[in-house]
């Protein structure tokens, strides 16, 4: 695998940097990310280190990463990394903040500015970073005026959108950008894309060892027919964009869904940890969608919003909701998920 970020970085954010490195080495980066979770040096530096590698013009950096990355002192390496290192690089990088503004909120004029700019052609791959992407920083006459640029970039360019959560900003910039989470300072990061692993054949058995028993029943979840969709999905069959489910298939997977949430009560009923039987269905998922969130921002956006869902259903458990209510309530509002996601095939 390429050589993108330095050993600190790969230590505390190892499914961050293993996701870019992928994106980077099969030539699948994408032109937008959002960058969810507390942990804003973390997010500097991987952005920064990405536009580095992506403008080094050291022979190595192919074998050993780029020269901003590596063990060697700041005036031996390549200009374009020390002006990235510096944020000062005039054509590759770019913050869309404003230093002189006394207000809270970014200045439709800068991100007019910014666009203006970014139509230009260039022989640098581009980075621009929003810190705030939250929508009461980065409103929306703001985002309108970037998204055309976001959606048809000239040239290669990198948007990369900060934010403690996903519901903190506009949906029109959401539905752009490929969700990524980052793992907050000393803490594990959570939810299913934490979980990506591009085929790990251990996947299941390490995200349950404190539940071996339900191992077994990952396989019979798996064989339901709750997940053809998901099986539909990874091969690229049976979804379009703008098409609706017919009545009588929304019938069927609801009834399908009623099924799997019996199987996941049973299961609790029998004594298995309730938060385990969750993260075991979350997972079944994952490892039949496997690295399609990779390739479709849309998907990642579900994967995370399953996840919150899951949150909320171990919730309602803990407060002693009824386990059939409960789990009903999940397995309903997952199909209704299902059901908004459009994905482009």
């Amino acid at each position: 695998m390429v050589v993108v970020f330095d050993p600190s970085l790969i230590k505390s954010q190892p499914t961050v940097t293993k996701f870019f490195s992928s994106a980077i080495e099969q030539g699948k980066l994408a032109h937008a990310y959002l960058f969810v979770g507390g942990n804003t040096s973390d997010k500097w530096l991987t952005v920064r280190q990405i536009a580095m590698y992506l403008n080094c013009t050291d022979q190595s950096k192919e074998r050993s990463g780029s020269c901003g990355v590596r063990e060697m002192p700041p005036e031996s390496r390549c200009q374009s990394c020390r002006w990235i290192q510096e944020g000062k690089h005039p054509s590759a990088w770019f913050e869309l903040k404003d230093s002189e503004s006394t207000t809270t909120i970014i200045p439709v004029e800068r991100a007019r500015l910014i666009s203006q700019e970014l139509s230009k052609t260039s022989s640098y791959k581009r980075v621009i970073v929003v810190e705030d992407a939250s929508q009461e920083v980065f409103h929306r006459p703001a985002a309108n005026a970037l998204l055309k640029t976001i959606e048809e970039p000239r040239g290669v360019m990198l948007f990369a959108f900060f934010a403690r959560t996903v519901e903190q900003v506009l949906t029109t910039v959401v539905s752009r950008c490929q969700v990524v989470p980052f793992r907050r300072d000393g803490e594990e990061m959570l939810g299913p894309l934490a979980q990506l692993t591009q085929g790990r054949s251990t996947l299941i058995p390490s995200c349950l060892s404190a539940s071996p028993d339900l191992i077994p029943h990952v396989a019979t979840m798996k064989e339901r027919h709750f997940f053809d969709w998901s099986r539909a999905l990874t091969a690229k069959r049976g979804l379009r964009r703008h098409d609706a489910p017919s009545e009588s298939e929304n019938a069927i997977a609801t009834l399908e869904a009623l099924e799997f949430g019996k199987m996941l009560v049973d299961l609790i009923e029998n004594e298995h940890d309730m938060n385990s039987v969750i993260d075991a269905a979350i997972l079944t998922e994952l490892q039949i969608i496997g690295n399609t969130a990779i390739n479709e921002p849309n998907v990642s956006f579900y994967l995370v919003k399953l996840n919150q869902l899951a949150e909320q259903a171990k919730a309602q458990l803990e407060r002693y909701v009824t386990k059939k209510a409960a789990i009903d309530s999940f397995v309903q509002e997952w199909i209704n998920l299902r059901r908004n996601l459009v994905v482009q095939v």
